[in-house]
């Protein structure tokens, strides 16, 4: 049995100053049934059913883009046509529901100066 998430529709205008920091990175893997619906995949082997947006949502956490630019993937690659404040809220609301179900982590950001070094989780 497939577990759903679902694209958090709007929410109500969070405090994110410190959200807006994080790093998400995805875990597992995005794949597409047969009918062509994706799912993502976690780490253990789990199928969670996704839609459209969340897909794309979680396709930009790499673990290199912060809130701001997923939001703006999302909106350019969807083409949708809403208050980029509004998006940010449900698209930061998503990545806490995708990483509360084990679907992406946060990664630290690395200091400009700091030199080439991994990224922790």
């Amino acid at each position: 049995m497939m577990n759903t998430i679902e694209y958090v529709g709007w929410v109500n205008q969070m405090n994110t100053t410190r959200k807006d920091k994080r790093l998400p990175m995805g875990l597992g893997n995005l794949e597409h049934a047969e009918s062509g619906v994706p799912f993502i995949r976690d780490c253990t082997g789990k199928p969670f059913n996704v839609n459209e947006p969340t897909a794309c949502l979680w396709e930009n956490c790499n673990g290199k883009k912060d809130i701001n630019e997923i939001t703006k993937a999302v909106r350019d690659s969807m083409g949708l046509g809403i208050e980029s404040h509004q998006l940010k809220s449900a698209v930061s609301r998503s990545i806490d529901m995708l990483a509360d179900e084990g679907l992406l982590d946060f990664v630290k950001p690395r200091l400009a100066d700091s030199g080439p070094r991994r990224y922790e989780l």
